[in-house]
């Protein structure tokens, strides 16, 4: 692999690419390293992406990071569907990088990480939301979490819904709420 990078074409570059995903923890980083320096477009994503069902946890972050380079729909959906990995770092690794996009669909995927199982995931989720704006689809679901089973989940869902511009969208299940913790019929 290594004299691979010697040689700068497409066609090297798709030769590369499945060494990301090899039982070898030294060749999976030599590639990486590789196509980091390589113009990845979406030919290569696409191809990148089929990989996400076979690889190991270690290959999936990488794969993950490759993603992030080419944040079009394509490496967005694909990095969607790594948040719902069974390993907990290669779901971090994946919201790292629809960190890095302000597209709906990309704040969307971030916005059901606040309720994943692993706390690290859930902060980073929490950090990576702050400061965006919602669309009135993702206030409807965080007006959901709201009265969800799980008290930090609900205080998350409160926090954000400060982002949302459609203030109705925002005001209506904290009031609903409000008056379910304080156990009053005040509307």
């Amino acid at each position: 692999t290594k004299y691979l990078k010697r040689i700068d074409t497409p066609e090297s570059t798709l030769f590369i690419m499945p060494s990301l995903f090899d039982s070898d923890e030294d060749v999976r980083l030599v590639a990486h390293n590789i196509l980091l320096e390589r113009k990845i477009g979406a030919t290569e994503i696409n191809w990148l992406s089929q990989y996400t069902d076979n690889a190991s946890s270690g290959g999936k972050v990488l794969l993950a990071q490759q993603l992030a380079r080419l944040l079009n729909d394509e490496s967005i959906n694909a990095l969607t569907a790594l948040t719902q990995d069974s390993s907990w770092s290669v779901r971090l690794a994946a919201l790292k990088a629809l960190a890095q996009s302000k597209k709906a669909n990309a704040t969307s995927a971030i916005l059901k990480s606040i309720v994943d199982s692993d706390a690290d995931v859930r902060a980073y989720s929490l950090n990576a939301l702050k400061g965006r704006e919602f669309d009135d689809a993702q206030a409807k679901y965080l007006g959901n979490l709201i009265n969800h089973s799980s008290w930090g989940v609900r205080c998350t869902a409160a926090r954000l819904l400060a982002y949302v511009l459609n203030k109705d969208l925002a005001r209506n299940p904290l009031t609903a709420r409000l008056a379910i913790e304080t156990d009053s019929d005040v509307k």
